[in-house]
């Protein structure tokens, strides 16, 4: 009866004729027959529509593992069932679809109900979808997402009876039950609102769907350090990435703006720095944010930023920064750089280190390590052209390389002290410039991390302050992961992949657009407190589709495969608090980050920004009708008659 094809996603509706008297929501009407986002790795369909009834679909956890805890995985079902059949407002600001109220009758196997209210007049369960059963590995194992974690799942939905879900571990099941979650397409039998029945229909089934991402790394940086964000608003980011199926959640704690992390050994920095008293982050708050991160499926990765953008440090710790000028970057004058000359510097940030590492539990702890010097990593023309507006002390040839002192050696105290420190002729004990005071400091505190058993990340600072000058540097031992935010082009990961560093691109995916009368905010900000400078915010959403088309291998042309598969981890889209608040979040976020989210869990070939869009505008709806203020993609309603209680 039933022919399965591997599906190419059009443009589908929603058939009156097959359902009789149906309403469906506006966006329904133009749905492609598969609604899925990210789109997955395999799928094989036919061409029957199943109905789902909200009274009667029923759950079950099926799993043989004797460690198996499925306490993530039930509130996982709790969680889906409302959002899908709508008992509850599991978001402020959702809608609720159809009451599931006590009698109400259904279609399904245990509340067959009265004809007059069956689609199309079923009347065998062949045409009804009972429930489903997530079946989980029998050596399963109810853990957090590493890494390397396994998300990979697969979804048998039949024209009939009931779907199966099957998966490794918990947190394939999640990817697996969001999707399950999108094919359900609302409709509503009637036409009087206090007379209506809710229903719902997966099209072109049986479906068979098999999905595992391609990229690990899959992440939103949200940068606190310039904006506070309340926890509720974090966890509720944190919600939507999962829907999105992305997986970290890269937490920019702190910033030149502020200190927001309590610590109980250094409680000054909080007290100090952060925005208002009751703006900061403490440590029950933090393990909420951790473990609230692990029942949806997505890692919180933090980031303590140093040796640069450490202003707010100096406002509970004065001897370990500096403020000195380093260059006419971005408009900043005054980034505060590590105070090196300072005998507590090394072990006061060990003691935070350690301590912040004790409250998060993923392998990664990002430290940040940009702008401490001049722009030279910008000033390579190896990778940027036309340097005459980024570097015009460099503007001249490729073969200058002097660049302005570093930050470091303007003030006479490092100065003196890395004299001090060196010994003449010995390259390995040279502090002469900023590569080498650079190195020294990631040398102090990498260990820190190591023995706390975390691993290092920074931007590229940390690699490019050794590889950009003429005469390369020895690569650290340590191998620390690396996230390109500044270098772009066909060979802009190359050089790390070709080094053997993990990396994963941030360039190109930097949230918020410029528009006219904008001027930059970042002017002599005073830390702990609001910006008091001329510059200020007229900022929109990115457009999605130069997001969608970026495609990290296209930056790393000149790497083999074998290093793409092992070193290439994937990539992040950032949400920098510059310009982007907690309450302008949602709307400058969604939907282009959804994009980002598609191009590095689907295959490559999955790039037809056609194709995607009306698979995008499916996806903003079920986001807004979740309680997320996504901004549009065009005209139009995402609500309808399921408005209509």
């Amino acid at each position: 009866r039933i022919d399965c094809l591997v599906v190419v996603v059009g443009l589908g509706v929603v058939s009156s004729g097959m359902f009789g008297s149906v309403e469906s929501d506006p966006s329904d009407r133009t749905l492609p027959p598969i609604p899925l986002w990210p789109w997955p790795t395999s799928v094989l369909s036919g061409h029957t529509s199943t109905i789902v009834t909200s009274t009667s679909f029923q759950w079950h956890i099926g799993t043989t593992s004797p460690r198996y805890n499925s306490s993530t995985l039930t509130a996982a079902i709790t969680r889906y069932e409302a959002y899908a059949f709508g008992d509850v407002d599991t978001v402020s600001g959702g809608r609720k679809a159809c009451h599931r109220s006590k009698g109400q009758a259904g279609h399904g196997r245990n509340a067959r109900g009265d004809p007059a209210h069956n689609i199309n007049n079923v009347n065998s369960d062949d045409d009804v979808l009972v429930g489903l059963t997530i079946t989980l590995a029998p050596e399963a194992i109810d853990t957090p997402l590493r890494m390397d974690g396994d998300e990979s799942y697969e979804l048998d939905v039949p024209a009939g009876g009931w779907a199966t879900l099957r998966a490794n571990g918990t947190v394939g099941a999640l990817r697996g039950l969001e999707t399950f979650h999108q094919l359900l397409q609302f409709v509503r039998h009637g036409t009087q609102p206090t007379a209506s029945f809710c229903d719902y229909v997966v099209m072109q089934t049986p479906l068979l769907i098999k999905d595992t991402p391609r990229f690990t790394h899959r992440g939103l940086l949200v940068d606190t350090g310039r904006d506070y964000h309340s926890v509720e608003a974090l966890k509720k980011t944190i919600e939507s990435m999962a829907w999105n199926k992305l997986s970290v959640f890269h937490w920019h704690i702190i910033e030149i703006d502020s200190f927001p992390l309590e610590l109980d050994s250094f409680p000054q920095l909080a007290q100090n720095a952060a925005f208002a008293r009751n703006q900061v982050y403490t440590k029950a708050q933090v393990a909420d944010i951790v473990n609230y991160g692990r029942e949806m499926g997505v890692r919180v990765m933090p980031e303590v930023e140093m040796p640069g953008h450490m202003s707010a440090y100096g406002l509970g710790l004065p001897d370990l920064n500096l403020t000195i000028n380093t260059g006419d970057h971005h408009g900043v004058a005054a980034y505060g750089v590590a105070n090196l000359a300072s005998p507590h510097l090394i072990p006061t940030l060990s003691a935070i280190l350690k301590e912040a590492a004790s409250m998060f539990d993923d392998e990664l702890f990002f430290l940040g390590g940009d702008e401490t010097d001049c722009p030279y990593n910008e000033c390579d023309y190896g990778y940027f052209p036309n340097q005459t507006y980024r570097c015009p002390h460099m503007a001249t040839a490729r073969t200058n390389w002097t660049c302005p002192p570093s930050g470091w050696m303007l003030d006479d105290g490092v100065s003196a002290w890395a004299k001090a420190q060196s010994v003449p002729g010995n390259p390995t004990k040279n502090l002469a410039g900023h590569a080498e005071l650079f190195t020294y400091f990631a040398d102090k505190v990498e260990p820190v991390l190591i023995a706390a058993g975390k691993q290092p990340a920074w931007w590229n600072d940390r690699y490019d302050t050794l590889t950009t000058q003429p005469n390369k540097a020895p690569l650290p031992k340590t191998k620390p992961v690396i996230e390109n935010w500044l270098r772009s082009g066909p060979d802009g990961l190359t050089p790390y992949l070709q080094d053997g560093f993990r990396v994963w691109q941030g360039a190109g995916w930097y949230l918020g657009q410029d528009l006219g009368g904008f001027r930059s905010p970042k002017a002599y900000p005073t830390p702990g407190q609001s910006y008091q400078s001329t510059g200020y915010c007229v900022q929109g959403p990115s457009d999605w589709v130069p997001f969608y088309r970026q495609e990290p291998e296209n930056n790393a042309t000149g790497a083999t495969p074998q290093q793409l598969a092992d070193l290439l981890l994937g990539g992040e889209a950032s949400a920098w608090g510059d310009c982007i608040s907690a309450e302008s979040f949602e709307s400058m976020v969604w939907p282009t980050t959804s994009a980002v989210a598609e191009r590095l869990w689907s295959a490559k070939s999955v790039n037809n920004v056609t194709e995607a869009l009306p698979r995008l505008a499916a996806m903003r709806c079920s986001m807004v009708r979740r309680g997320i203020r996504v901004s549009p993609l065009h005209p139009g309603s995402c609500w309808g008659v399921r408005e209509i209680d």
